[in-house]
């Protein structure tokens, strides 16, 4: 009992309590029964869609457009690049190969004859998956990856012409059905979006077709051609690091033909207005440009290493006429298809410096020049059976045989010196060494890898054999 005067009421409800709750059930009666129209509603419309095969796509989902985004300046900053372009989390590039079958889904047991009228044509079908937006590691399929003066130029063109592949389209400015590109070379995000630019699924697409004889569809082929890939510093890393799997395509050729068709080639494109001066091959005995930064120490640089290159409107990236860049084992060597742990094998590469990609796991079509020229009908065809198997090309699509105007060309070019003349004697046997190593580690370290393919085996030993002997010496 309360011992002060304050008069004690009865515990009674507030009114507004009572309206309170009243309204707070009124309005989770509605809530509830909102919740449930709602369901019904997305219930019914999902059923109609089934029915009449609408395509539903959430709000925000959007298409891959095969274009890197935040890369709409030029600066060289690896960082950026890494992030926009390498990284594979980047949603610009990266597409879910288990989206392809997220839409349309049917329970053909049960579908009646209308429904199954509508389905496409199985051919048709195939073809619509191969033009969907590629993963962006799996943009391009493979590379003609080596070596300048060895036949790339003509695989290129053959290839461009196979309704099957795409090759990077035209290059308008210099007015070529086809070129080499180069833009992965350099660090430069403006580059890296002038590739993905010309490589996106709209102008593959329109480029390929893929219904060959008889209705058979075709697989859509990708590539593209730089022979300078496998020895540039920057060129491997970048490609590898986009496109881990891509296969490489590489021709090779006896050292002492590759540096005079080099040195002839430069000459072909100097400057008129720096003259044509000569320069003298053996100053050209050695490593040159940047490869000398990659050398043992007992490696000689030529002092040369410039000399063509200020003549002419190529870039020193590019490499030069030096002895150096016929040592193909060395760039070969890079992609981690050795052990590269036994003295012999270092010794045969002269224990280089370049980097070596082992991230690297696609597979390496390995051909001698001679076989491209091959003159036995019979091994030829055999020859380029192997390359389209290699790539997935329809039978009897790809041949290697110049065209007219291209043998044309070829015999019209100025020669700036004959290699078997004997002031080129000297270059001629440092070639020659290189030839012999290079052959030699070839043949008992690289054909062992089960990465490596090689048509006509036989056919291409007999003629890299021929690299430890002076070809002028009949």
């Amino acid at each position: 009992m309360n011992s002060t005067n304050e008069e004690v009421r009865p515990m009674i409800p507030s009114s507004i309590g009572i309206v309170s709750k009243q309204k707070g059930s009124t309005c989770r009666l509605r809530t509830k029964s909102l919740v449930i129209l709602l369901g019904v509603t997305s219930f019914l419309l999902f059923g109609l869609a089934q029915h009449y095969d609408f395509d539903f796509k959430l709000p925000n989902e959007s298409e891959t457009d095969n274009k890197v985004s935040g890369m709409h300046g030029g600066e060289d900053n690896n960082a950026q690049i890494d992030e926009a372009i390498i990284n594979d989390t980047d949603n610009s590039f990266d597409h879910d190969e288990d989206d392809d079958d997220d839409h349309d889904h049917h329970d053909y047991d049960s579908a009646d004859e209308n429904d199954l009228s509508r389905t496409a044509d199985p051919d048709e079908s195939i073809v619509a998956a191969q033009q969907k937006p590629r993963p962006r590691h799996k943009l391009i399929d493979f590379v003609i990856a080596g070596f300048p003066k060895c036949g790339t130029t003509t695989m290129l063109n053959r290839l461009n012409e196979n309704p099957q592949v795409y090759m990077g389209g035209p290059d308008a400015r210099k007015r070529k059905p086809v070129d080499e590109r180069h833009e992965l070379r350099q660090n430069k995000g403006h580059r890296f979006q002038d590739f993905f630019d010309r490589y996106s699924m709209e102008k593959i697409n329109s480029d390929t077709h893929l219904i060959g004889s008889g209705g058979k569809v075709l697989k859509q082929v990708v590539g593209f051609k730089s022979p300078e890939v496998v020895r540039s510093e920057t060129f491997l890393p970048n490609v590898v690091e986009l496109f881990p799997a891509i296969d490489m395509i590489v021709s090779v050729r006896h050292p002492v033909l590759h540096f005079e068709s080099n040195y002839n080639f430069r000459l072909r494109n100097a400057d008129p207005d720096e003259g044509l001066e000569l320069v003298d091959t053996k100053d050209l005995i050695g490593d040159c440009w940047i490869d000398c930064q990659h050398s043992s120490d007992n490696h000689i640089c030529t002092p040369k290493h410039h000399f063509l290159n200020k003549r002419t409107h190529l870039h020193d990236a590019n490499g030069d006429a030096c002895t150096g860049t016929s040592t193909f084992h060395h760039a070969l060597s890079r992609l981690a298809l050795t052990p590269m742990e036994e003295p012999r094998e270092l010794g045969l590469l002269d224990h280089h410096q370049m980097s070596v990609q082992s991230e690297w796991s696609g597979r390496l079509l390995l051909m001698e020049i001679g076989q491209i020229s091959d003159k036995d009908a019979k091994r030829h065809d055999k020859f380029e059976r192997r390359f389209e198997d290699f790539l997935g090309l329809e039978a009897n699509s790809f041949t290697t045989d110049e065209t007219e105007e291209e043998k044309a060309k070829y015999q019209q070019s100025h020669k700036f010196i004959h290699i078997c003349d004997e002031e080129h004697r000297e270059v001629r046997e440092s070639l020659v060494d290189i030839g012999l190593k290079g052959s030699t580690w070839i043949k008992d370290y690289l054909l062992k890898s089960d990465r490596v393919e090689v048509a006509n085996k036989d056919h291409f030993l007999e003629l890299i054999e021929k690299w430890g002997d002076d070809p002028c010496k009949k």
